[in-house]
């Protein structure tokens, strides 16, 4: 059974030798030619440019390709693409012919036409097969081989698209990630000198043991059975002898290695000690870089004054001493000695070591002795204190905020197979408007999280367009509506209708399936109303999710200008919004943007909505009395 591979090459070369030898090679333009060439069939050979073959000629068309581009030392010069198949595919000339054909579009167009510098198809060898030498240029004409090849994966996927090309002459690509490597030719062919060499030295080895068995007798027998004896008898004391001086090798390691435990232990100890005192030394360094920086900061003229026993004298910003000794110059935290030029240097530090001729040491513990350090250590402290905690609070963690995606798919993502189900449950059950639930639909505004599960997207309000910061899940089979939040931290609700900005109110309701109730109402009212009933302006309609909205929704229609219609369950919403906004209990005005409606008043009677806050006033006067009763009782 045939294999019919189809077999692709790619060869780096980076100097000029390299260059010469593979192009010789390809175009068999060179004297010496491979042992394995046929010469008598060197004549179907053809090359790509058959009026200049050789070296010169391809570097000529290289430097043509290249141009004036400064060319770096370890840069790939050419690539050498070898195309060919299988040693046991046997192909017809007609074949053959367009696999040749083949080969050279698949690399003009996977290289381009431009590249190509040298090339030939050789049939002087068992198998058929091309080289192109081609010059690895990007789009913008640069050397750049990083570009052209790629990564081991790139390598994978052009070895894929060269046996697609191939597929139509029934050759197919090898296994992809076979952990085979190619062999190269000189390889193979000293593998084989070495093999021919083996069975040659195997095959006289044979012959020379036939010889001497046709010749074998008796005596010769009896002869080397006593030699073979012999020969036992000797290696056995030998090995005697051998295995007593091993036991004695093996008692010689034993002491040396308890003696390379006990250094080794010496050693240990050494290096302990060495590193205690080293961090001890280290811990007392740090002590006093810690008072260094304490001290640092004291005016130099009280400490000059204190030393030198004289009261200083203002020439300028210039602060002048003069003790007959030292004739000294203080000018802010510098400080120089006329008299001797070696004596200057910058801060209290400094003055002290020259001065008084102690180390650095002894200089800051003088300064730490002195009676005004203490506010400056005081100051020092609170300064790193502040460091201190702003580094704390640097290295504290951001917290992350949580996203959709880092919640489980299942839970929220949409079923596309359960939408024509829950439609039909919206339309047919729900009365809802299809025109708008197709709408929704369309913007991933609502959706099937399962096939009992509607999924609402919750955006911000006060911004459009918003992108989906939450959703609202809600199980159409329940009983109780109860809506289940996820990401509520994230400020988002689920609304229709107008936008905050264009217009005039906001309508809290329950649920989202409430909500798009209340769409559907509005959209009926405008669309069959006449000149004597004027067009309602549609509101921005928000699911609270709950009974009544939260603090946080309230403030932000209030921050909005726009009025607050709360549309949910109105006995219970008027008791359980004086609990959740207490400043209604403060004395002041009743609060003009917010008013209670139902559904059923919405439209018969505006005025109605004037009585849910005479109700509000009621119960705002019966608990302040009850307020006014707890004192006295």
């Amino acid at each position: 059974m045939e294999r019919r591979f189809a077999i692709l090459r790619i060869q780096k070369i980076k100097d000029w030798g390299q260059f010469d030898r593979r192009t010789r090679h390809c175009e068999r333009s060179g004297e010496k030619q491979p042992a394995n060439v046929d010469r008598n069939r060197m004549h179907l050979n053809r090359c790509l440019f058959p009026h200049a073959v050789g070296p010169g000629p391809a570097k000529e068309r290289w430097r043509n390709r290249v141009g004036q581009q400064t060319v770096r030392r370890n840069a790939v010069l050419a690539l050498e693409v070898f195309m060919g198949m299988s040693d046991d595919v046997t192909m017809s000339k007609d074949d053959l012919r367009l696999w040749k054909a083949r080969n050279l579009r698949w690399l003009r167009r996977t290289f381009g036409p431009r590249n190509l510098i040298a090339g030939a198809s050789n049939e002087d060898e068992k198998t058929p097969h091309l080289h192109a030498m081609l010059v690895p240029r990007d789009r913008t004409g640069k050397l750049n081989c990083r570009k052209i090849l790629g990564d081991r994966d790139n390598m994978s996927k052009l070895q894929t698209k060269y046996a697609e090309a191939m597929a139509p002459l029934n050759l197919r690509r090898g296994l992809k990630g076979s952990k085979r490597k190619y062999v190269p030719q000189r390889r193979l062919y000293e593998s084989r000198i070495e093999i021919e060499r083996q069975v040659k030295a195997v095959e006289d080895s044979f012959a020379d043991q036939l010889d001497r068995l046709r010749n074998f007798t008796l005596l010769d027998w009896n002869t080397g059975r006593k030699a073979v004896i012999a020969e036992v008898k000797q290696t056995m004391d030998k090995a005697k002898t051998e295995i007593t001086a091993l036991a004695e090798v093996a008692k010689d390691v034993l002491l040396a290695k308890r003696d390379a435990e006990e250094r080794e232990q010496l050693v240990r100890e050494k290096n302990e000690a060495l590193t205690f005192a080293q961090n001890q030394k280290e811990r007392a360094d740090g002590v006093l870089k810690s008072q260094a920086d304490l001290v640092r900061g004291i005016d130099l003229i009280p400490i000059a004054s204190e030393i030198l026993g004289v009261s200083p004298v203002q020439k300028g910003a210039t602060m002048l001493f003069d003790d007959g000794n030292f004739c000294l110059e203080i000018q802010g935290r510098k400080f120089k000695d006329t008299k001797n030029l070696a004596c200057r240097g910058a801060g209290a530090i400094d003055l002290v070591s020259k001065l008084t001729t102690r180390n650095f040491k002894g200089a800051v513990e003088y300064l730490l002795t002195r009676g005004k350090t203490e506010e400056i250590v005081a100051d020092q402290l609170g300064l790193l204190k502040q460091q201190a905690e702003a580094q704390i609070q640097e290295a504290q963690p951001t917290p992350r905020i949580l996203t959709l995606a880092d919640l489980p798919s299942n839970l929220w993502k949409p079923k596309p197979e359960a939408w024509p189900e829950m439609r039909q449950h919206l339309v047919t059950h729900r009365h809802l408007d299809p025109r708008i639930i197709d709408r929704l639909n369309r913007e991933n505004l609502i959706w099937a999280a399962d096939r009992r599960t509607l999924a609402f997207a919750r955006r911000v309000i006060d911004q459009y367009p918003s992108p989906t910061v939450g959703v609202t899940l809600l199980r159409v089979d329940s009983p109780v509506l109860q809506p289940r939040v996820l990401l509520p931290e994230q400020g988002g609700q689920f609304w229709v209708g107008e936008v905050l900005a264009k217009t005039n109110r906001a309508f809290v309701v329950a649920n989202p399936l409430e909500a798009l109730s209340y769409r559907r109402l509005f959209a009926i009212h405008n669309h069959g109303n006449s000149q004597s009933a004027p067009t309602i302006v549609t509101p921005q309609i928000i699911s609270a999710d709950g009974e009544l909205p939260t603090p946080a929704l309230i403030h932000q229609v209030q921050l909005a200008r726009k009025r607050l219609v709360i549309g949910t369950n109105t006995p219970l919403s008027r008791r359980a919004l004086l609990n959740r906004l207490p400043e209604l209990l403060e004395d002041g005005p009743f609060p003009h943007w917010l008013e209670f409606e139902g559904a059923s008043s919405h439209f018969a009677n505006r005025n109605r909505s004037q009585a849910w806050h005479e109700l509000l006033m009621e119960e705002l006067k019966e608990r302040r009395k009850d307020q006014e009763k707890k004192p006295g009782e």
